[in-house]
């Protein structure tokens, strides 16, 4: 249903201007939210970047702050272009500057700082990735609400990569306890996709202290993780949509 909502919605925008119904560009963020999450990046883009240029609302700044880092997500995982990732992390940075960030600053600047961290470990830079994840996880320390399931998954996410990225420096111990706190806030985010981070973490973590049966079995669970994320989360759907739109139409 919600597919098919969003395909409509899609179909409305051009009719509507901004000046008409202002409103117009936060849907926007959620058709490109909708087709991120089921991996139609290219749909997805179109219209993160629709929002960013668009002009910003102070009541509702929280849309342009996630367009930007979902095209910073996008870029890396779709694109694998980290120096572009980084440009889309960097510029809330400097969209905090410019507007000041009026709703949960310090959480959005520690999203920020982790998700560059993550690039820096993806690029071998361990100790870079290193002080970035540990300023982010310094202020989501502070600042996480227990209340709040996207605190307890920013917090499980970066505790996640810092473990990793202490297994590739060969600090066990180090993994172990950031294993540990990503564990403590495990009950608090949603399976499957977030669940993949944490096996992988583990199965590096028993790989290094060389417990080959414990890394691999870590591992075919991470697999099985993003597989059944992929299951529910496929591009197969829009197309059914957009087929049940066509026949319609001919009829």
């Amino acid at each position: 249903i919600a597919i098919h909502y969003a395909r409509e919605m899609e179909n409305l925008l051009p009719k509507v201007t901004i000046k008409e119904y202002p409103d117009v560009v936060d849907c926007k963020y959620h058709l490109g939210e909708t087709y991120m999450k089921y991996h139609d990046y290219l749909r997805a883009e179109k219209y993160y970047k629709e929002v960013v240029a668009s002009p910003v609302f102070a009541k509702n700044q929280r849309i342009f702050i996630l367009a930007r880092n979902d095209l910073g997500l996008l870029e890396r995982n779709y694109y694998h272009n980290l120096k572009n990732s980084d440009m889309w992390f960097k510029s809330i940075l400097s969209f905090d500057k410019r507007y000041s960030i009026n709703e949960i600053r310090m959480h959005r600047i520690a999203t920020t700082l982790g998700e560059l961290g993550r690039n820096d470990f993806l690029r071998g830079r361990y100790a870079s990735s290193e002080r970035l994840l540990l300023q982010s996880l310094g202020i989501m320390g502070k600042e996480k609400n227990e209340d709040n399931d996207d605190d307890h998954t920013t917090y499980y996410r970066m505790a996640c990569t810092l473990a990793e990225c202490y297994c590739e420096m060969k600090e066990y111990g180090k993994a172990l306890v950031y294993i540990n706190k990503a564990d403590s806030c495990n009950k608090f985010v949603t399976p499957p996709t977030s669940q993949q981070n944490i096996f992988i973490a583990k199965s590096k973590y028993y790989m290094g202290i060389n417990k080959t049966s414990m890394a691999y079995a870590y591992l075919d669970s991470a697999f099985k993780a993003r597989d059944e994320w992929d299951l529910h989360h496929n591009m197969n759907l829009f197309f059914e949509i957009e087929n049940q739109v066509g026949q319609y139409e001919l009829q």
